[in-house]
Parts: C-alpha cells; sequence; structure tokens
C-alpha cells in the first residue's frame, strides 16, 4: 500500500523544520570502544523519528512511479547520511595540530570542513541571506582552526579574534603560517649562534 506524505508526525515520510542533513543525532562521540553504545543511540534516534527503517532496509524504495517516491527519496537522502557526517565531526572533534606543521593541520582540517559542507543546506538566496550564511560559515572554519591550534600560537590566536572585522580562513591561514616561519627563522639563528659559540670555545681551549 502507497504511504501518502503527511503532515502528520507519525507519518513515514514527514520531516521537521529542525531536519537537515547535517544534524548531529547523538552527542557521545565513536571513540573506538564504545561502538556498540553509539551504534544503539543511533538507533533510539532514528527510531523516535520514525526514520529507523531507511538505513536498516524495513523501507524500500517505491517504483518510480509510485507517488510516494519523491518523499522516500527527500528522507532517504535526510538520514542515510548520518553514519559519514557522525564520523567527520568526531574526526573535526579530534584534530589537532599536535606535531604536525600548520600547512599539514590547515590541510586536514579544511578537507574535512568541505566534506561536512556538502552535507549542509544553504539558505535561499535572498534578502541577503546567502551573504550572511557564507560569513557564518567562514567565521566557523576560522573558529574550528585556531581550536585545534597548538597552545603556543595564543598570541596570534589573540590578533586574530581581536580584529575589527572577522578574518576569512585563508587570512587566518596565513597569519599563522607567517608566525610559524618567523619561529623557524629565529630557531635557525639561535642554533647558529650557539654553534658559532661552541666552536670559539673549542679553538680557544684547543691553543691552551
Amino acid at each position: 500500500m502507497a504511504r501518502e506524505q503527511s503532515n502528520d508526525s507519525q507519518n513515514l515520510f514527514f520531516l521537521h523544520s529542525a531536519d537537515h542533513p547535517g544534524l548531529v543525532l547523538v552527542s557521545n562521540l565513536l571513540n573506538g570502544n564504545n561502538y556498540n553504545t553509539c551504534e544503539r543511540a543511533i538507533r533510539i534516534a532514528l527510531n523516535a523519528k520514525n526514520k529507523l527503517g531507511f538505513i536498516d532496509g524495513t523501507y524500500d524504495q517505491p517504483s518510480n512511479t509510485d507517488s510516494t517516491v519523491a518523499a522516500w527519496s527527500r528522507c532517504n537522502s535526510m538520514h542515510r547520511n548520518a553514519p559519514r557526517i557522525y564520523q567527520l565531526k568526531q574526526s573535526m572533534n579530534n584534530l589537532a595540530q599536535g606535531s604536525f606543521s600548520i600547512h599539514i593541520y590547515y590541510t586536514r582540517m579544511k578537507t574535512i570542513w568541505d566534506e561536512l559542507k556538502t552535507y549542509q543546506p544553504a539558505p535561499t538566496c535572498h534578502c541577503g541571506n546567502m551573504k550572511a550564511w557564507n560569513d557564518y560559515q567562514e567565521q566557523e572554519s576560522v573558529m574550528t582552526f585556531l581550536m585545534g591550534l597548538n597552545p603556543s600560537y595564543v598570541a596570534v590566536m589573540a590578533q586574530i579574534l581581536m580584529m575589527e572585522c572577522s578574518p576569512s580562513i585563508l587570512k587566518a591561514f596565513s597569519l599563522v603560517v607567517q608566525e610559524e616561519r618567523h619561529r623557524a627563522i629565529d630557531f635557525n639563528a639561535c642554533a647558529k649562534t650557539a654553534q658559532g659559540s661552541g666552536s670559539s670555545v673549542a679553538l680557544t681551549q684547543s691553543r691552551k
């Protein structure tokens, strides 16, 4: 029997206004040791939304001539990406610079961020909504980038956060890379000075 789309929350194809492909279903992050707990939490969340059948194969895809095929496709797209979105958000949450160079860290962060954006709905382009949305996304990417930096970059982080106009992610990246290069130059200069001092001491001692 065909399931007609409805605004009834009990209908299989009902979508709440807050539903979107980037919606986080559960708050506990998968850490490699809690798969069963996370799986159970996701199943409970989807079951509560009456959408579990879209990921366990219970709700088969209707034929192309079925009146519900469009509604089925929309709901299926909304929820079948949940595991990948969860994985991406987990990776983003755990990502930190650590021993990586700024360039490698930024590249990894940007790769995850860009994929996540493909699952996020964009507002209809009117009344400046698109610009506001893009500005918000840019600010969020800057904040994510800064939060993963090593504590030793706190000075340049403060400089970026104190800017009157929120910088683009590329500008923030450029400023941090510049700081990294300055440190490399200072380190090399100190190393040469120390090496020179050591050579002088050795030469003096050899003359005695």
